[in-house]
This record gives C-alpha cells, structure tokens and sequence, in this order.
C-alpha cells in the first residue's frame, strides 16, 4: 500500500515538472504567446474597428446592361434610389467591371442579362448577377439589400400588372399572397457590430 501511495505521488511530481518546463517554453516562445496572449486581445477590437459603421449606404456600384431595355433601365433607376446603392456609372463588358472593381472606383457591378426583359415579359424568372468585392462583408450586404428590394418591388408591379383589373384588396393579395413583416428583435440596426460583439 506504501509503495502505492509514493507511486502515486512520483506521478503526481512528475505531472507538475513537466507541467513547469512546458510553462518555461511556452513563456520563451514568441510565436506561442503572440498566439495565446496577442490574438486574443488584439482580434475583439480589430473586428469591432472593421464594423463600427453597422451598415454601409451608397455603396458606388457599376452597371453591366446587355439588355438596354425599358425594363433593365427601370431596374437601375430605382436600383441607384435606394438607400443602400449608387450608381456610379455603366460598363460596356464584365472584364470593364472587374477593372473599376480592382481600381477601387467601386465595390462591385451589376449584371443585367440581354434576355432580362423578354423572360419578365414571358412570365419567366429573370436573373441579374451581383459581383460584389468581398473585402468587406458591408459592401456585399449593401448591394445584396439594394439588389433585393428592387427585385421584390419590380416582382410586385408585374404581378399586379398581369392580374387584369382587380380591386385594391385583390392586387394586394395578388402581390403579396403570404404577407411578411421582418422585425429585427435583437439587432435593430442589422449591422455586424451589434450581432459580432454583444459585449
């Protein structure tokens, strides 16, 4: 039982010196303790720096319109009266958008297929590709929300339009058949900041 007992306590000893050498390199180790120590402290306020703006409005965007229909202009008109985007000007081609995308004159571009106004007007799905740069999250956000509330109000009036002369409670309906209503309970601004860093 004795032998047992200082067994025991050999283990324990042993547990603790190496307990304390392990302490020893990690304390003379610079890369371990930038990782344990640095990082952690440095990383709440770099992100807290990155997203104190919590939204990010008139972000300058480039259009690309290969449809250059009635429709597509509509869809860039009240694309660049939203609160979230501005229209900074149109690009001939994609490979014109990406150069003012690495030149830093915008964030991202629009693009609005030749085939935009025919499947809307056919009844079909209609696409617009967003190409955002993803440097920052807010960017791409601003431009997704913009994109979104233009599509939903243009997706509204084309429902409207095709369902011949109804009242007004039935173009409601029409428009809206599931009604949704979006409340943002615990982050009222739906910006980063408040939903990163509670704290």
């Amino acid at each position: 039982m004795k032998n047992l007992k200082n067994h025991f306590w050999q283990g324990v000893k042993d547990l603790l010196h190496i307990w304390q050498m392990e302490m020893n390199i990690i304390l003379h180790d610079s890369g371990v303790l930038i990782f344990c120590v640095v990082v952690p402290l440095t990383y709440p306020l770099l992100y807290a720096y990155i997203y104190t703006t919590e939204l990010m409005r008139d972000v300058p965007v480039t259009i690309v319109d290969d449809s250059k229909t009635a429709m597509s202009r509509e869809f860039v008109r009240k694309l660049d009266a939203t609160q979230w985007v501005q229209v900074v000007g149109m690009s001939r081609d994609i490979p014109d958008a990406r150069q003012q995308v690495k030149e830093q004159k915008t964030y991202g571009f629009l693009v609005i297929p030749s085939d935009f106004s025919d499947n809307l007007t056919k009844g079909r799905q209609a696409y617009v590709g967003l190409y955002a740069d993803m440097s920052g999250m807010l960017y791409y956000k601003g431009m997704l929300l913009g994109a979104t509330d233009v599509s939903l109000e243009m997706n509204e009036n084309l429902k409207m339009a095709r369902s011949g002369k109804p009242t007004g409670r039935e173009e409601r309906i029409v428009a809206y058949p599931v009604k949704n209503r979006e409340v943002a309970l615990f982050n009222p601004q739906q910006g980063f900041a408040a939903f990163l860093l509670p704290a």
